[in-house]
């Protein structure tokens, strides 16, 4: 009998990434031995049209899309929201802005996952495997959501309805109290209910507890956790083991990450490649920045970081969409953007607002700049 497999990609959004991502993969469909191997898109953008570029488009032949049913929907939410709901034996998390080079891609992840390891993917700058692109085992991810609703698991203890950090994580703030991000108001209301799970967990540890790998988070402040951060730590904690695969992170000249290949032949960590190239030269890659740049159709952008780099990435989105997408699913998208633009409503509002126009017009003169005129 055939195991059961998930590839999980998180949408928010995003017209051209998403349409590049699933485009790659229907070049290169994901198998592996023994597993029967489904893929599920989960739209995170109820304010958005842009999950038509799949439902409207044959990209969505054979593809399950399915609402965030969380109140704060964002990457970490939906990869729970299909750990609470489905039953399978491995999931494969993944980002709109990753591209699959490689027929034997997912039998390259399976291959390398060990018996005791609760997930195969690339090392973070933030000291975890992250998710972008990452095997997990099923039965840790259900265990860990356990442990997120009930407490104790593995001997290891959970805090509840608080966010704790410092050296020994003795500085604790009440989750209920704590102001709303700036993105999802009104997430406290029902904090619990979107927090607790493993991809989204962020509670960090009771009092005293000292981990065998240190967080990198821990002393910057309550809530600091990058999504599954606190998965690894826990897992690690639980004495499950990870592998973190070959891979190669190439970065521009300010050191900032470009893209990450894993199972690169190409060596030089300098070098930037355009869509077509890579393929056949790494499994997968994740392109860093691909889906903050499109931060700006849900809110003013404030970070300086991101700002300065916006133009460069949507240019980047634009000329991958165009090398990778067929000319007559461009043809219908664009089209698609024309009738229904980039809001449905604002983010967190009911009106799309002058912010928004403006905000759109920005996207489709960067989007210019990298060949994509409509």
């Amino acid at each position: 009998m055939l195991k059961k497999l998930i590839c999980v990609i998180p949408h928010s959004h995003s017209w051209l990434w998403t349409q590049t991502c699933v485009s790659s993969m229907k070049r290169n469909p994901p198998k592996a031995d023994g597993y029967e191997v489904k893929v599920i898109v989960v739209d995170n953008s109820p304010w958005s049209p842009a999950i038509r570029g799949v439902t409207d488009t044959v990209l969505g032949d054979g593809i399950i899309v399915v609402p965030n049913h969380k109140s704060n929907k964002f990457h970490a939410s939906a990869l729970d929201c299909i750990v609470e709901t489905l039953n399978f034996d491995l999931l494969m998390a993944l980002e709109t802005d990753v591209m699959f080079l490689r027929p034997d891609w997912l039998q390259w992840f399976v291959d390398q996952l060990k018996w005791n390891d609760y997930a195969v993917g690339a090392w973070h700058h933030e000291q975890f495997v992250n998710p972008s692109c990452t095997l997990y085992r099923a039965s840790v991810l259900y265990d860990m959501l356990e442990w997120c609703r009930h407490g104790s698991l593995y001997k290891v203890s959970a805090p509840k309805d608080v966010l704790r950090w410092g050296p020994l994580f003795e500085k604790s703030q009440d989750i209920t109290a704590r102001q709303p991000e700036r993105d999802y108001q009104g997430w406290y209301d029902d904090n619990i209910s979107w927090i607790a799970g493993p991809f989204a967990e962020k509670r960090g540890w009771p009092q005293g507890t000292v981990l065998k790998e240190k967080p990198s988070g821990q002393d910057k402040g309550p809530g600091w956790y990058e999504p599954s951060q606190q998965l690894h730590h826990w897992a690690v904690e639980a004495g499950f083991t990870y592998t973190v695969c070959p891979s190669l992170t190439t970065k521009n000249n300010a050191d900032m990450p470009i893209q990450t290949l894993y199972g690169a032949t190409i060596a030089d960590p300098g070098r930037q490649l355009e869509a077509i190239e890579m393929f056949g030269n790494a499994e997968t890659v994740h392109l860093w920045g691909g889906t903050r740049a499109l931060d700006i159709i849900k809110h003013d952008v404030t970070c300086n970081f991101v700002k300065s780099n916006t133009p460069a990435w949507l240019a980047r989105e634009a000329r991958f969409w165009k090398a990778v997408v067929s000319l007559d699913v461009q043809a219908q998208t664009l089209d698609l953007i024309r009738e229904h633009g980039w809001h449905i409503t604002g983010q967190g509002q009911d009106h799309v607002s002058e912010r928004d126009r403006e905000a759109a017009a920005f996207v489709r003169r960067c989007y210019a700049e990298g060949g994509v005129e409509w």
